[in-house]
């Protein structure tokens, strides 16, 4: 699979990244690498193969779900945060909207 100049661009623009025309023909490249090898991978026959949930099998030795009445009076909650009211946080937006160009 080939990726163009317009595809570099377009990515780039989704990531937020001003690219110098020398490293869009640099990403070109390694994206086209990479499409190719994603093309070789998925000629591999995997219908046999089971599906693979946990890199490694965790033992995992479920409890008794308990719900337990939140004790305000053990944490001041107004001490991790500038503003509090009632039981919640009061932070400032941290993503921004950005206008699409």
């Amino acid at each position: 699979m080939s990726i163009k100049k317009e595809d570099v661009h377009y990515i780039a623009k989704l990531a937020r990244l001003a690219l110098k025309e020398e490293e869009v023909a640099v990403f070109e490249a390694q994206l086209g690498r990479i499409l190719n090898y994603i093309d070789i991978l998925n000629e591999v026959n995997t219908s046999e193969v089971e599906p693979l949930y946990y890199t490694f099998y965790p033992k995992v030795t479920p409890r008794e779900d308990e719900a337990k009445p939140f004790q305000q009076e053990i944490i001041n909650l107004e001490e991790f945060a500038p503003q509090f009211e009632e039981e919640h946080f009061v932070v400032p937006s941290i993503i921004e909207r950005q206008e699409e160009s």
